[in-house]
């Protein structure tokens, strides 16, 4: 009898394949792997890594200048025109480049004298300019030529179609009137 007791009875191979019989050792399964899951957290020692947990600093890049001349070149205030577009933005442009070369010849900040092949250019530069430039008072002259004649072609076609012109009154016809 003793031999008996210590040996249990295993369930057969068919109770074993029935559905609730899988259910509850799929059930004892994840009990274990919960078991084991919480007994290595509570197990495991953490440790934090300071030098990955530290903020990088931005890498800033700053360039030193001599001078304010290079900082007034990169920077264009108000309209521009590029390749062509608007001829009179670009003459104006084309001004403003010979003005600050001209500025930066007059005013050297490292104390070295004005280069003279910088002065031909610029005078190259200017005799262009005039050449395409024109001067405000042209082109206000030229201004008023287009209002002006704008002006006289309203006119013209204002007294064509006679919207504005007087007409003159048509005298009545004597009619026949009856007699009563």
């Amino acid at each position: 009898m003793a031999d008996s007791s210590k040996q249990t009875k295993k369930p057969s191979n068919r109770l074993m394949g029935m559905k609730f019989m899988q259910r509850s050792l799929e059930k004892e399964q994840q009990e274990q792997i919960e078991k084991e899951r919480k007994r290595i957290i509570s197990e495991a020692e953490w440790q934090i890594d300071y030098e990955a947990t530290e903020a990088q600093k931005p890498k800033i890049r700053v360039e030193y200048q001599p001078s304010y001349l290079s900082f007034t070149d990169t920077t264009q205030t108000g309209r521009q025109s590029f390749q062509k577009f608007n001829k009179g933005i670009e003459v104006r442009q084309s001004l403003d480049r010979r003005v600050d070369i001209e500025w930066s010849l007059t005013h050297d900040f490292v104390g070295q004298n004005p280069n003279e092949e910088a002065e031909q250019r610029l005078q190259r530069e200017e005799a262009k300019e005039k050449e395409r430039t024109v001067s405000d008072e042209d082109l206000m002259q030229q201004m008023r030529k287009r209002v002006e004649s704008n002006g006289a072609k309203r006119n013209r076609t204002q007294d064509s179609d006679g919207s504005k012109a007087k007409k003159p009154k048509k005298e009545k016809k004597a009619e026949f009137i009856k007699p009563e």
